[in-house]
């Protein structure tokens, strides 16, 4: 299995995929990029490591030409699942990756669901069903259903 990096877009209008260029500036569009109230270091926007069997859901207020989207596990290229969440940016077509880091950190999670809802408060909550296997290769079966990371 030989896993890429690279991000397509469908446009619907046309029924075409579209691979996007994603900025690899710390600012895109006058943003600010801030995961977890800190600034990043470096100059250069970070980006997640490639994978497959990951979800990405698009989140509140997303349209074509400005939105963010929810990008959560998976597996990387050694097959092993992942426990990170990237938020993947569109500011009129610049595209660029924002870390989100939960707390507590969430457990390796592939082959599941995400759905956006809203917590009590009637904030965003990102509700996460494991649907096939969580942790390592080695590990698989049917896994908890219930953990969150919030945006």
């Amino acid at each position: 299995l030989e896993v890429f990096g690279d991000v397509h877009v469908l446009l619907c209008e046309t029924w075409e995929w579209r691979q996007i260029k994603i900025s690899t500036a710390a600012h895109a569009a006058g943003e600010e990029m801030k995961a977890k109230d800190e600034e990043e270091e470096g100059g250069s926007n970070p980006s997640p490591s490639p994978r497959y069997r990951h979800t990405m859901t698009p989140l509140r207020g997303s349209v074509s030409g400005s939105g963010r989207y929810l990008v959560v596990g998976g597996c990387g290229v050694d097959g092993e699942a992942l426990n990170d969440a990237w938020i993947l940016n569109d500011v009129g077509g610049v595209w660029y990756w924002t870390e989100v880091r939960p707390d507590p950190t969430m457990p390796p999670i592939a082959g599941h669901t995400t759905v956006i809802g809203k917590s009590s408060a009637g904030n965003a909550t990102s509700t996460i069903t494991t649907t096939s296997r969580r942790g390592s290769k080695a590990k698989s079966g049917r896994g908890e259903s219930g953990d969150t990371a919030t945006d």
